[in-house]
């Protein structure tokens, strides 16, 4: 099963910061409150093919955990992660384009499920647009 969608915002800062706090790992769990560790497993931060293990705390106090890797980057335009939990793929395709002074960031996401999800298509959305508001506000409040 798949799931696609597209989401925009408009980011009241230039690319160049835009881009820069995306990729800040020091600084993500500034704008992803339940993130508690980032570990670098397999190339370089900020480089195309890095794995990066990610792990998140839950209201109930369990983790969990996911690998990212940068799949693509052509900066200053896009960059391309993958996000994978156990069988789920979560790719997220990420344009940053100018937008008068601002920025407009734009993502692409497709769910790749091997199995029937728990939830339905329009949960992921919501997810993926307050993940979205988080980091505008994060950035924008630099």
């Amino acid at each position: 099963m798949r799931y696609t969608y597209e989401n925009k915002k408009v980011i009241k800062r230039n690319r160049s910061e835009v881009i820069d706090a995306f990729l800040d790992y020091d600084n993500m769990h500034e704008w992803q409150p339940s993130l508690c560790r980032v570990e670098l497993k397999k190339g370089a931060y900020r480089k195309e093919g890095h794995l990066v293990q990610l792990t998140y705390l839950t209201e109930g106090e369990s983790t969990y955990t996911m690998n990212e890797t940068i799949v693509d980057m052509k900066l200053p335009h896009k960059i391309v992660v993958q996000y994978q939990m156990g069988s789920v793929i979560n790719t997220q395709t990420n344009y940053f384009e100018h937008y008068g002074a601002d920025t407009l960031w734009i993502v692409e996401t497709i769910f790749d499920f091997k199995e029937e999800p728990e939830h339905n298509e329009m949960t992921f959305q919501r997810r993926t647009r307050k993940g979205m508001t988080q980091f505008k506000r994060y950035v924008e409040g630099l």
